[in-house]
């Protein structure tokens, strides 16, 4: 016959194990919880959550008989870089590139290539761009012609009824206003404002 295989040495050793184990795990959830809780709070914060700013739209402005635009908001846009992420050797013939595209006189160019040279993160090359030239810098951007690049969307307010003269306005539906003429197809000579027609 076989003597007892539990001993008090065993199951003592093993309780003493386990509770090394229990404290130590313990101390590792304590050390993360309090010690690197701000940085691991800070870490989840970084991965769910997205600033993003979206300027106001504004809406157009009508005369008084709904018909005639007077101002409305068109979307002109900037021309950014990210410098610090260009190779050295790419910043001459993207500069020439983009001389070329924006046109850009002899200052223009020296503005151009200064604000490529440099090893900042975010440099604004251009504002005020137009639909065509923005087309053309996507479509460069989309072939691998021109990189680390980014178009901003500026929306700026532009007062029709000034710029252009009555027989041009534009109307909602892309016929032309009606010219004004005085109510009844009379002259209102001698009559008071406000009394009759």
């Amino acid at each position: 016959m076989s003597g007892r295989t539990d001993s008090r040495r065993r199951l003592l050793a093993l309780l003493v194990g386990l509770v090394v184990l229990a404290g130590s795990l313990m101390l590792r959830l304590s050390w993360w919880q309090i010690a690197q809780h701000d940085v691991l709070a800070a870490e989840a914060r970084a991965q769910t959550t997205l600033r993003l700013q979206i300027p106001a739209q504004r809406g157009d402005i009508y005369d008084r008989t709904g018909t005639v635009v007077l101002a409305t908001t068109i979307d002109h846009y900037r021309l950014a870089a990210a410098p610090n992420m260009l190779a050295a050797a790419q910043i001459p013939d993207e500069a020439d590139r983009l001389i070329s595209i924006l046109g850009l006189d002899a200052a223009g160019a020296r503005t151009l290539r200064d604000g490529l040279a440099s090893d900042r993160p975010y440099v604004v090359l251009a504002t005020g761009l137009a639909e065509a030239t923005a087309q053309q810098l996507r479509t460069d951007l989309a072939d691998g012609k021109l990189s680390e690049l980014s178009l901003e969307t500026e929306p700026v307010r532009e007062l029709l009824a000034r710029a252009q003269p009555p027989g041009r306005r534009v109307l909602r539906d892309g016929r032309r206003p009606p010219t004004t003429r005085p109510r009844g197809g009379s002259s209102r000579r001698g009559r008071r404002p406000g009394w009759g027609r």
